[in-house]
């Protein structure tokens, strides 16, 4: 796992139960990656719900399982574990995975709004941002969108490209409909 974030600055790595996150403090991105084992794979019988057994491979390590039944050598005997016990074990841990990743998740979230906000009242005080904004009202006869009114401002309808925009992206809006419509 490459630990040098897209920012250029250095990750950091935390493990869960069934999961491994990679962070970078800085710039707030993250990935979320299933834990890499090692298998060590044993064969266990699972008992479903309607009284059949299906034999699979089972790492204990990573609770793992093959995907596919396998066939039953009827002259060994295998553990035995309930189906439904497991997939509610296996429930449980992917919760807790998420309940213990969800205040990092919410810190590298506010990171990054943080960061955007920053990068965008800088970018709405550019001069390239003022033309784009003039086109786009002349693109409107400086009419409100929503309302018909006079049009005193330009609103992103995304922020996919932003910085970038396509016009498409943009629309004209007078300051009661950009307040009351998009940011109510």
């Amino acid at each position: 796992m490459d630990l040098i974030c897209k920012c250029g600055k250095e990750a950091e790595v935390q493990t869960f139960n069934l999961s491994r996150i990679k962070y970078c403090m800085y710039c707030g991105y993250y990935e979320i990656h299933d834990i890499e084992c090692d298998h060590e794979y044993k064969q266990i019988l699972f008992k479903l719900s309607n009284g059949n057994k299906q034999l699979r491979e089972y790492c204990p390590k990573c609770h793992q399982r093959s995907p596919q039944p396998l066939k039953q050598n009827k002259f060994k005997k295998y553990p035995i574990k309930n189906e439904d016990s497991y997939k509610s074990f296996m429930d449980i841990l992917n919760e807790k995975d998420k309940m213990m990743m969800q205040p990092l998740i919410d810190q590298l979230q506010n990171i990054r709004q943080y960061n955007f906000k920053a990068g965008y009242y800088e970018y709405i005080k550019s001069d390239q941002w003022y033309e784009l904004r003039e086109q786009i009202l002349k693109r409107d006869n400086y009419i409100c969108q929503v309302c018909g009114g006079k049009a005193e401002e330009v609103h992103h309808l995304t922020y996919k490209n932003f910085k970038n925009e396509y016009q498409f992206e943009l629309v004209s809006l007078c300051k009661r409909c950009h307040k009351e419509v998009y940011h109510s």
